[in-house]
């Protein structure tokens, strides 16, 4: 299993975190069996001397070399990404392990292990055809390693036989499973990374659904009218000769349907077209859904002012955007309701946020969504708030009816008449 090109698997917090867990693992394993070898290793050793103090130095060195190379795992199994320096960190200092426990009988079975779990984290980022002739070397080379040990030591193949043996049967047990636990880890891994390619590619199939949705009115704005101009302007042109008053007839009809289409593209591309609330919320339930983020809906009634009801259409609409295009979400929840005082209150909040400041999160700003959405609640006596708190984005809007809303006009209107 290998990684999808698009997909970087830096894309969200979460997957970080996998990662994290992931990439410790693998190192945790290792650091456990290292600190095993070693164990039996310093508890053997009679005298300790500068060759003891060598080969626990390759046994660190082997050690951060592992976790140097673990890292080429994160383009998951049988990517063949690993640099060349990466394989010359995981491979030179494990071999070195090796050649010095020559030196002493009590240390030759536990120098080999470094050099098969080397071996064997490399057959899963090495070709795929190439990981059990590697994982074999591992076990081959170990076992050269231990032959060549009994060989500059004459008579110690007994010795660490009946000794040496018993001591590091578990430690060798538990190295002979890394294959396992390094294939079991980093496709765990791979199985995130698709997920997260899927939820990214159904989050820009839900985009580009409303961006078709949008160039669908388009069309039938412009479609329609060019269409129209088209005729008009055809039908002028052949009674310029014969009725020069119906000709004008037609080229007016012309300009004014132009003006009409004019109007209704300005109305679109700014969003001034009438949105129904109703529409807005089923439809992002929907792409919600297909993004296969859990949406919850609770509606308190409807506003039965049409000024209110495009309004926090708008608003539901750029939240929905903003989810989808910011998030990293998992649920959504969103709750309507009309407050004591006549006021309608739009609340829509999500989980999945980036932290404050993240460039993928949504802020007031020259030109956002945002901002625009809060310019025309205040143009409606509304407001709009924003609150980011640990990993969940909440906007609440608050927009008065018009009746009410002008009450209050009209009364402060009466107010300021009475003190001048």
């Amino acid at each position: 299993m290998t990684t999808p090109e698009h997909v970087s698997p830096t894309t969200s917090v979460g997957v970080r975190e996998a990662w994290l867990y992931t990439w410790g693992g693998l190192v945790l394993y290792a650091l456990v069996l290292y600190g095993l070898a070693v164990t039996v290793t310093v508890a053997r050793t009679d005298q300790p001397g500068p060759w003891l103090w060598g080969l626990l130095l390759t046994y660190t060195v082997a050690f951060l070399g592992l976790t140097l190379f673990c890292r080429s795992l994160k383009a998951g199994l049988w990517s063949r990404t690993t640099a060349t320096s990466q394989l010359a960190a995981l491979l030179i200092p494990a071999v070195g392990t090796s050649v010095l426990s020559w030196r002493d009988p009590d240390w030759v079975i536990a120098g080999q292990i470094p050099w098969f779990i080397a071996c064997s984290t490399w057959a899963f980022a090495a070709h795929r055809k190439a990981t059990w002739p590697l994982i074999l070397l591992g076990a081959f080379g170990a076992a050269v390693g231990v032959g060549v040990g009994i060989g500059l030591n004459p008579g110690s193949g007994q010795y660490m036989l009946d000794h040496v043996l018993p001591v590091m049967t578990a430690t060798w047990f538990m190295t002979s499973l890394t294959p396992l636990m390094v294939w079991l880890t980093v496709w765990w891994w791979g199985v995130i990374l698709k997920l997260e390619s899927a939820r990214k590619t159904q989050a820009d199939l839900a985009v580009a659904r409303e961006r078709l949705r949008f160039a669908s009115d388009l069309h039938d704005i412009q479609g329609h009218h060019l269409q129209v101009i088209a005729l008009k302007a055809e039908l002028a042109q052949r009674l310029l000769d014969r009725d020069l008053e119906a000709s004008r007839t037609q080229l007016q009809d012309v300009r004014s349907e132009a003006q009409t289409a004019l109007q209704e593209t300005r109305a679109l591309v700014q969003g001034l077209r009438q949105v129904s609330l109703e529409q807005e919320l089923a439809n992002a339930a929907e792409v919600l859904t297909s993004a296969r983020i859990t949406s919850t809906h609770h509606v308190d009634g409807s506003p039965s002012s049409s000024t209110v009801r495009h309004t926090l259409g708008l608003v539901a609409r750029e939240a929905t955007t903003n989810i989808l295009r910011h998030a990293r979400a998992t649920t959504a929840d969103y709750q309507l309701a009309c407050g004591t005082q006549g006021t309608w209150t739009l609340t829509i909040s999500n989980n999945g946020a980036p932290p404050a400041g993240h460039e993928t999160s949504p802020t007031f700003g020259p030109g956002t969504g945002l901002e625009g959405l809060r310019e025309r609640l205040h143009a409606v006596g509304g407001n709009l708030s924003v609150e980011h708190a640990d990993n969940t984005f909440t906007v609440s809007a608050v927009v008065p009816d018009d009746m009410t809303h002008q009450q209050h006009s009209n009364s402060a209107q009466r107010q300021e008449s009475s003190a001048s």
